[in-house]
């Protein structure tokens, strides 16, 4: 609200929104919908960017960001947690802390080159 209030037009936020929590979706545990809302109640521009993972996706936000005059910006990052690492990526919840063997980290750096 404060960075609103000053008109810090020069700021720009991101919201890695991967939907999850440690105990689970968000949904099941505290639903932060409608999110876009309220960024916008607190008087930030808002930015959807349906593929989180997608960097030119991304850089188009910001370029669109940096335009915005008068208030700051928040990107939302639609982001699957643990995208591009199989056994995180499937792990759902699970994944805030979980034991990764060696195998698989060699398994996951191959996958992501």
């Amino acid at each position: 609200m404060y960075a609103a209030h000053k008109k810090l037009d020069n700021l720009i936020g991101f919201t890695d929104y991967n939907k999850m929590q440690i105990d689970g979706t968000t949904d099941e545990i505290n639903s932060l919908e409608p999110i876009v809302d309220k960024w916008k109640a607190f008087g930030w521009n808002v930015m959807n960017v349906e593929d989180g993972h997608n960097v030119q996706e991304i850089d188009n936000a910001i370029l669109s960001a940096k335009k915005c005059k008068g208030c700051p910006t928040m990107i939302i990052l639609n982001t699957i947690k643990g995208k591009g690492a199989y056994f995180a990526e499937q792990a759902g919840a699970g994944n805030h802390n979980m034991q990764i063997r060696p195998e698989q980290i060699q398994k996951a750096l191959k996958e992501l080159k």
